[in-house]
């Protein structure tokens, strides 16, 4: 079976149509080469000639290729005129004489800046006119060959009738190969070992001559001189992978040699952009960071340049334009000695060019001058000649050159430096720039300063990437299993139309009425066979997951088709986009809604409406920063929002410093910073910022009271990232997230200079103000109380009956609350007062539990153990004063807790 099926596919490899295919291929690939070609020529103004020659050679080639396509036409498809075949072969030849000597002319000119063809050239040129006019002349005027039979007589010298056309083949293959591909070859190759070529050329030559040229003439000479013809069996498969071996060795040369700037069509070379290179670079940040000398600048650049771009250390130099930094001399190296003369005494064109370039590159400027002859070009090639380079890399400060960084000569011998690495070494130099200026001006604090900013930018994208990878696993999570569920409605009762509709809804519809899902199914039918229209409405489970309930009237049955579906990304956005009137803040509603941080702020405020919605993305970005932030809001509303803060940048310990009065020593500072131990003054407790410097969340509540000494040490922290003890110099990294309040307002106590206007400054470029709540449209406050109240029906084992009214919300909105925590807190009164008509426990919502109490969450650790323990028995007994919320609490029997109540005589 394997044999019979290779045996039919070498068949098919050796049949005619195979050839047929790959001929017309061959034609494609060349005319997309020629759409390569044309238009670049037409941007440029050099080269013309050489790009003329070389459109002359992918069009004889082409008309070679036709002649085939002819051939095979006739035999499989038309059997057209043979008359009209045989001109085209004529023609063909014809464009083959053309072809060659264009190809020969070609690789002779591309190394000469002017060519001019010599003697031999005019000669080779003048007999290939002459065999091309032959050809084309019989291909018009010789007409006494009518079919296949002549033709094969013909050229075997059977007959007299056209004796001279067997002849003139035969003399053009042999011409073709001596007098013209042979001695163009010898002398090309010859000018690229003796003639002092760019680097870019001699590899463009490199890759055109070994790549092409030579498969190109030894399968032509193989199909000319009939070395073949021992093979005429498989012609066919030869003739068609020979073929195709030509095409992808000129496809792949004119591509690769156009990248390296071909004819000089294009200003630049051709690279794709690396995507490593920025994690590569934080290490370099890093190392710089800690720089404390010019010396040790010379080894981060040289350990740059050997990983990112392969630079032997050998060869990359950095020199400092600064006698002062000087290491064991005073005296300049010759070739440094060079380098200043010629930055001193260059002419100000020479120094506009310099400028202009940011970087001369040795084989860049060589090429470019080959073709231009540009005298910029030359003055600055023969200084790169000169000190032996082939980078120099000006570093500038404030429009002068303070250093420089010297690449040696064939640092990389078999690689050209693109522009993705021009644009690297820029980055790099231009940061480099600005830690020489600052260690020679010892201005170390702008230095951090900005390692800072750029530390808290990349931790912001970061996070913004984290949380676009999290946005698409849970839609993706979702979109597996998104099915569709169906059920009809007709006459107040539901009938389910699929297996899904069941899996979404998990309740009987009909029986359980008064189930908040229920409800809704009910309420959307109706309206939908009141208004006959489309009716859409969004409705969350008990497991917090949304449902899409979309109902259309079925008139032909005289009932509602409902559908259920979780939401797709793009009914989440369209849900509430026409809400936001920022287009920039489209992606944070995406996270909002998928994300982990995003649904603690919508627990936090489970409430729409265009203010609170552009409240919580402010809050979803202030998250994603590493920036202090100051809340401007209700104190238990800030306690809320600082905790959601912390456990969404994913630090591990969380602190709150409640101040309750202005300071009048230093007591605050050295509970925050400590003081040095040279004083002697010992403290019980490690000040905070050691205790929290890892990855740990400092709440300060009333900022306003902090000492002057405080302001300024948290300033510093703020701005450098690093802290230091007080009435001590020495400086040590942090990573703590900062949340502030303030009870005063900190604009007036800055113009009545009791607070830092600096500490202000940096505080408000991350603040966040909770909009009043008395502001909020009543659509809103109703949101936010059915929020609440959908909170509390989640957990509850008969939610139906904990549902507000709009008495209920009116009431409430009534009151004039001015936080979350008043809106929440009247919600579970309302709800308890509804909770006691039907003898539900009151535990069964409200619990006293806070996250901050570190005694319940003591009590908490210990489960059933703290049944044991008769001072948390009776912390826990003061707390709640229920037995059944202790039992709750804990995880254990009611039963255990009324044994341990009555040992203790609590109760």
């Amino acid at each position: 079976m394997l044999v019979d099926m290779l045996s039919l596919f070498f068949n098919t490899l050796n049949s005619p149509s195979f050839l047929f295919a790959t001929m017309w291929f061959i034609v494609i690939i060349k005319i997309y080469l020629l759409m390569l070609l044309i238009p670049k020529e037409l941007r440029t103004t050099t080269s013309k000639l050489s790009w003329f020659l070389l459109l002359c050679v992918l069009l004889g080639s082409m008309v070679s290729d036709i002649a085939w396509i002819s051939k095979l036409t006739r035999q499989l498809i038309f059997p057209y005129s043979y008359k009209l075949h045989i001109f085209i072969v004529r023609c063909s030849w014809a464009a083959m004489v053309i072809q060659y000597q264009s190809l020969a002319l070609f690789v002779e000119s591309i190394v000469y800046k002017k060519y001019r063809p010599n003697l031999r050239q005019y000669i080779t040129s003048t007999m290939s006119t002459v065999f091309s006019f032959y050809f084309v002349y019989i291909a018009f005027f010789d007409n006494n060959i009518t079919d296949e039979i002549d033709r094969h007589k013909a050229l075997s010298f059977i007959s007299l009738k056209s004796p001279l056309e067997a002849q003139m083949i035969a003399c053009v293959a042999l011409y073709i190969l001596v007098c013209v591909m042979l001695p163009a070859l010898y002398f090309s190759s010859k000018a690229i070992k003796t003639k002092k070529l760019p680097r870019l050329l001699q590899k463009q030559l490199t890759i055109f001559i070994n790549y092409f040229l030579y498969p190109f003439l030894f399968i032509e000479c193989s199909i000319s001189f009939n070395i073949l013809q021992r093979y005429e069996d498989y012609r066919s498969i030869i003739l068609g992978i020979s073929s195709l071996l030509v095409c992808f060795s000129i496809f792949y040369c004119i591509r690769a040699i156009l990248r390296l700037r071909f004819l000089n069509m294009d200003k630049e070379l051709y690279a794709p952009k690396r995507a490593n290179f920025v994690d590569e670079f934080k290490e370099t940040l890093d190392q710089l960071s800690k720089v404390n000398t010019i010396a040790e600048l010379s080894h981060i650049t040289q350990h740059f340049f050997k990983k990112s771009f392969n630079v032997s250390p050998k060869k990359v130099s950095l020199i400092v334009r600064n006698e002062q930094v000087k290491v064991n001399t005073q005296q300049l190296f010759p070739i440094e000695q060079f380098i200043e003369d010629f930055m001193c005494n260059h002419t100000h064109e020479i120094c506009s060019f310099i400028k202009k370039s940011q970087i001369l590159m040795y084989d860049e400027l060589s090429f470019n001058n080959f073709y231009e002859n540009d005298p910029y070009h030359q003055t600055c090639i023969q200084f790169l000649e000169t000190i032996n380079a082939d980078l120099f890399i000006p570093i500038y400060q404030k429009q002068k050159v303070i250093a420089y960084i010297v690449i040696e000569a064939n640092a990389r011998p078999k690689k050209l430096y693109t522009p993705v690495e021009h644009d690297e070494i820029l980055v790099f130099a231009n940061y480099l720039g600005n830690i020489i200026n600052l260690l020679q001006n010892r201005n170390i604090d702008l230095l951090t300063a900005q390692e800072r900013e750029l530390a808290e930018e990349l931790h912001h994208k970061d996070q913004e990437i984290m949380h676009y990878k999290e946005s698409m696993r849970s839609f993706l999570r979702i979109n597996n299993h998104n099915e569709v569920g169906i059920l009809f409605y007709k006459n107040r009762r539901i009938v389910f139309g699929n297996q899904a509709a069941k899996e979404i809804i998990k309740i009987n519809v009909n029986v359980q009425e008064g189930h908040p899902l229920s409800k809704a199914i009910h309420s959307l039918g109706r309206k939908v066979e009141e208004y006959n229209a489309q009716q859409t409405i969004y409705f969350t489970n008990q497991d917090g997951k949304e449902i899409i309930i979309s109902g259309i009237p079925n008139l032909e049955q005289n009932n509602v088709i409902i559908t259920l579906s979780h939401p797709e990304m793009s009914d989440v956005i369209k849900k509430q986009l026409s809400l936001l009137k920022d287009p920039t803040k489209w992606d944070y509603l995406l996270y909002l809604e998928t994300t982990k941080t995003g649904q603690l702020i919508n627990q936090l405020i489970p409430g729409g409406g265009e203010i609170l919605l552009n409240f919580k993305i402010d809050l979803l970005k202030l998250s994603m920063s590493n920036k202090a932030l100051l809340l401007d809001t209700a104190d238990h509303d800030a306690d809320d929002m600082a905790e959601l803060l912390h456990h969404a940048g994913l630090r591990d310990t969380f602190h709150k410093l409640n101040l309750t009065k202005p300071a009048t020593t230093n007591d605050y500072t050295i509970k925050l910073f400590g003081i040095s131990p040279v004083f002697g003054i010992k403290t019980a407790e490690k000040p905070l910022f050691e205790l929290l410097s890892s990855a740990g969340t400092l709440f300060i509540k009333n900022i306003n009271f902090l000492d002057q000494s405080s302001q300024e040490h948290l300033l510093e922290y703020l701005k450098t990232g690093f802290w230091r003890m007080y009435k001590s110099d020495q400086k040590k990294p942090g990573n703590i997230g900062i949340v502030c309040t303030s009870s005063e307002n900190l604009t007036l106590l800055v113009e009545e200079k009791r607070f830092s206007k600096a500490l202000y400054d940096e505080l408000k470029t991350t603040s966040l103000s909770m909009p009043p709540l008395s502001a909020l449209p009543s659509e809103e406050l109703h949101a936010l109380t059915e929020g609440f109240s959908a909170q509390n029906r989640v957990s509850h084992k008969v939610p139906h009956l904990l549902e507000l009214n709009e008495k209920d919300k009116n009431k409430l909105i009534a009151t004039s609350p001015t936080s979350l925590f008043d809106i929440k807190k009247q919600v579970q009164e309302l709800l308890l007062k509804k909770l006691e008509k039907h003898a539900i426990y009151k535990e069964a919502i409200v619990s006293p539990v806070t996250s901050d109490d570190p005694e319940l969450i003591h009590a908490a650790s210990m489960g059933k153990q703290a049944l044991r323990d008769e001072q948390i028995m009776i912390m826990l007994w003061n707390k709640f004063k229920n037995q059944n919320q202790i039992a709750s609490f804990l995880g254990v029997n009611r039963s255990s807790v009324n044994r341990r109540c009555k040992a203790y005589n609590l109760g």
